[in-house]
């Protein structure tokens, strides 16, 4: 597979722009778009999966601005779309949220190690900090998308409608995410507190 065969996309809010057009220069971007408007991060990220639908790559890898890649990125991607040509691939696999899918987390890290594998499947895609997929199946899932929804379950609910196929998550992500504490209020009327990065970073320790 050639570097060329995948297209990133960075998605950005315009008061990171220039963290964005950094991170794009690390791993060697396609296009940086910035949410001028402020519409939300589910729109953007449909623009970015518009792009990948329209370029000549074989994979796109939308990634947000607040995402710290580990070095040779693309290569590492590259692998993994070997491994799974036909997948979903999150690249990150995060801490404290969303909440009602620690656990779950949990306990697959935990058979993983004990078996000896490097990924686990989700029924979701539960976080938006890195996510690649094939650009063929693309215009497909667009039609699949609602309108309204956090844009990781957006994609990934249309993914697995249209696919049928869990997304996979390396054990140790390929991106971690710049945070700092979180306290959010959900639907169930708790706060959360906790800092969300990669549980396991092949950049090194979080």
């Amino acid at each position: 597979m050639r570097a060329t065969d995948i297209a990133i996309v960075v998605v950005a809010v315009p008061e990171r722009a220039e963290m964005a057009l950094r991170l794009a220069a690390k791993v060697g971007g396609d296009e940086v778009l910035i949410d001028g408007n402020h519409s939300g991060a589910l729109y953007n990220h449909l623009r970015a999966l518009g792009f990948g639908a329209t370029s000549r790559a074989d994979y796109l890898v939308v990634m947000e601005d607040d995402a710290i890649p580990c070095d040779d990125f693309r290569e590492h991607a590259e692998a993994w779309f070997r491994r799974c040509p036909d997948d979903l691939i999150s690249f990150y696999l995060g801490t404290a949220r969303p909440p009602q899918y620690m656990d779950t987390i949990d306990i697959k890290i935990q058979k993983a190690d004990e078996s000896g594998d490097d990924s686990i499947v989700l029924n979701r895609l539960v976080h938006g900090v890195s996510y690649g997929l094939p650009t063929k199946r693309i215009d497909a899932v667009l039609t699949k998308c609602t309108a309204q929804g956090a844009a990781d379950f957006v994609i990934g609910d249309a993914w697995r409608n249209l696919i049928g196929r869990p997304v996979i998550y390396p054990v140790v992500s390929l991106v971690d995410h710049r945070d700092g504490e979180v306290i959010e209020h959900h639907r169930d009327g708790a706060f959360i507190r906790g800092y969300r990065h990669a549980r396991r970073w092949l950049g090194g320790v979080t």
